[in-house]
């Protein structure tokens, strides 16, 4: 099936920058010069590609007469996951912050590491995240905010296996004064959660352009509400339970 303004293919076409019929021209995120796209295409990812030692971008387009909702589904919402992990990990860290005593006093609970190790790496986490949920913002950094992330989801995996081993009862203050929380297979399932995020914006990464919009940004924020709400919930129903069996 063939686009009647431009002849390309109305279901989904790929054409190099170049080589766009001209129709009326908009502003390319990657790109400071402006190109021409076709009137009745929309672009919704980039595909790079090597040519030999010279590298290639290209631009997918999909025409919104022809199942443009599900293509357009894809970069919406690694948009509303990058947000809903920025937001998340931004909270955790200013909470953190606020409250920096207290979550220094957490983590020498653990008893991984030395006093003063402790101390300072328990200084440096909310630091640490907050780097890392502003590189996740900018799409030329957020790799780098997908490792730091990845290297701390690492770091507090260890921490909770080595407390579910030993039975140890230790409260996390993951978000300061804020919310009430133990360090238990909830917590151990909350990071799994993470770690699947952060592989899902990674792979979109690599192939679709994330937008910040208001939709993504109210969904997102809405998700790491519920996050939240689901960590109380779990402890209000984990204090229930330990008086009922009393």
């Amino acid at each position: 099936m063939r686009c009647s303004c431009c002849g390309y293919s109305c279901s989904l076409v790929t054409r190099r920058l170049c080589h766009i019929q001209p129709s009326y021209q908009t502003k390319s995120i990657l790109f400071s010069t402006r190109i021409t796209l076709c009137r009745c295409l929309t672009p919704i990812a980039v595909k790079h590609e090597r040519n030999g030692g010279q590298a290639l971008f290209y631009l997918i387009f999909i025409n919104y007469n022809n199942k443009s909702i599900v293509r357009e589904a894809q970069p919406l919402l690694a948009s509303v996951v990058v947000i809903h992990l920025v937001s998340l990990f931004t909270l955790s860290a200013v909470t953190k912050l606020i409250s920096i005593k207290l979550f220094v006093q957490s983590v020498q609970q653990f008893q991984l590491l030395p006093k003063r190790l402790a101390i300072l790496f328990g200084g440096c986490i909310p630091l640490i995240e907050l780097i890392g949920a502003s590189l996740l913002l900018y799409h030329h950094s957020r790799l780098y905010g997908i490792l730091v992330i990845i290297v701390l989801l690492t770091l507090f995996s260890y921490a909770v296996r080595s407390v579910l081993r030993t039975g140890k009862q230790i409260s996390c203050s993951c978000y300061g004064r804020l919310l009430e929380a133990e360090v238990d297979r909830f917590t151990g399932g909350k990071i799994i959660y993470l770690f699947i995020l952060v592989g899902f914006v990674a792979v979109m990464h690599s192939y679709v352009l994330l937008e910040i919009t208001v939709p993504a940004v109210i969904t997102g924020t809405g998700l790491t509400i519920l996050f939240l709400f689901s960590q109380k919930m779990w402890f209000i129903y984990k204090e229930n339970m330990a008086r009922l069996g009393k």
